[in-house]
């Protein structure tokens, strides 16, 4: 039963995902479970975007111009 469960959630979030990739024109990665390496990845990434936008940052008060320069900045230091 709670198997059952399970797979209908899975399927779920996948109709979910797929839907809001095409409606939004992007695409979603998931780190694979027991892939550590993956992890590591993206909890890097989050660090660096946490320098410039820490948490409960109000992105209301943030401009185009401002999260454009953010951008930049996290891609200078993603490509060294």
């Amino acid at each position: 039963m709670v198997e059952s469960y399970k797979n209908e959630w899975a399927e779920l979030i996948r109709i979910i995902i797929e839907h809001t990739n095409k409606v939004l024109a992007i695409k979603s990665y998931f780190c694979n479970p027991y892939h550590s390496w993956e992890k590591g990845t993206v909890e890097n990434i989050i660090g660096i975007i946490r320098r410039f936008y820490p948490k409960k940052t109000d992105w209301k008060n943030i401009s185009q111009w401002d999260l454009n320069r953010g951008a930049l900045n996290i891609l200078d230091v993603l490509t060294k």
